[in-house]
C-alpha cells in the first residue's frame, strides 16, 4: 500500500513522463507546439467536448506535440502529456484539424487496422521503493505495420 501510494503522489504531483504516438491526418502546422484549452464530460453522449475558456464542469488540459514524420497512413506525432483528462489527445488533437487515425467519435474519416491509431510510447516515472528512474517503453502493437515506424 505504501508503494501504490508514491505512485499515485507521483501522478497527481505531474512527475510521471507519459509519452504517446498519435497517427493523425491532415496538415500538422507548426512542427512543434503545446496545446491548452479545457474538456468538459458529457455524459449523455459519451464523449468529451472542447471548451476554449474556462466554464463550468471543464478541466484544463495540456500537451506538446512534436511531428515525427510522415508515414503511408498519415503524420506521426509524438505526445507529451501535462494532464490527463478522459480523451484529452484525441480530443485536442481533433480540435487543430488532425484527427487520430481511425477516431469516428471526433472526426477521423481515415480507417485504421483496429482501433484508433494512438499508442502509449513511454512511461517515466520513480520507482516506489528503490528510488530510482524507471523508462519502460512499449513496441508497437501489430496493428501499425502498416504504418512502417519500426
Amino acid at each position: 500500500s505504501k508503494a501504490a501510494a508514491r505512485l499515485t503522489a507521483q501522478f497527481a504531483g505531474h512527475t510521471v513522463e507519459k509519452t504517446y504516438w498519435a497517427l493523425v491526418s491532415g496538415d500538422v502546422s507548426p512542427a512543434s507546439g503545446r496545446l491548452v484549452g479545457y474538456v468538459k464530460k458529457d455524459e449523455r453522449h459519451r464523449k468529451m467536448h472542447w471548451a476554449a475558456v474556462a466554464q463550468e464542469g471543464a478541466q484544463e488540459a495540456r500537451l506538446s506535440y512534436r511531428v515525427l514524420g510522415a508515414t503511408p497512413l498519415g503524420t506521426l506525432l509524438e505526445v507529451l502529456l501535462e494532464t490527463g483528462r478522459k480523451h484529452q489527445i484525441r480530443l485536442q488533437l481533433a480540435h487543430e484539424g488532425w484527427p487520430v487515425i481511425g477516431d469516428r467519435k471526433y472526426g477521423s474519416q481515415a480507417m485504421f487496422p483496429q482501433g484508433v491509431a494512438l499508442h502509449s510510447r513511454r512511461l517515466v516515472f520513480t520507482h516506489p521503493t528503490r528510488d530510482e528512474r524507471l523508462d519502460l517503453v512499449a513496441p508497437l502493437p501489430a496493428s501499425w505495420a502498416k504504418a512502417r515506424l519500426e
